[in-house]
């Protein structure tokens, strides 16, 4: 979704319409329009949406004091006053205390497996 939040559902649709297609055709699709989308760096309005829209997944079980706090980071990270992986640390921890599934399976907070060992060294 933070790379291009409108290719986002040309990819779903994609998905979606693949019982009619032949596999390779649905695939070579998917594949070059996939390509397209992850060529790109998002930007930081585009991971400021994407911080938001996780928000969204907290509003029942958040106190006003948790969400205010989601809210601060995002608008620090908005700012280039806090890093990104520091908005998204916390909201895996969020994530992870309060159980929601969706946003604790997310391969945004380690978009690299762990066997590659990359390190910031």
């Amino acid at each position: 979704m933070a790379y291009a939040p409108s290719r986002y559902s040309h990819l779903e649709n994609i998905a979606a319409n693949s019982a009619q297609k032949d596999l390779v055709e649905v695939f070579n699709e998917y594949h070059e329009l996939f390509a397209q989308v992850m060529s790109r760096t998002p930007s930081r309005k585009q991971w400021t949406n994407v911080l938001q829209h996780m928000l969204g997944y907290f509003k029942t079980v958040l106190s006003s004091s948790e969400k205010q706090q989601l809210l601060d980071v995002i608008e620090q990270y908005r700012r280039s006053e806090l890093p990104l992986i520091a908005a998204l640390t916390l909201f895996k921890r969020v994530a992870e205390r309060h159980s929601i599934s969706y946003l604790k399976e997310q391969a945004l907070y380690e978009p690299y497996p762990k066997e590659l060992k990359i390190t910031d060294d």
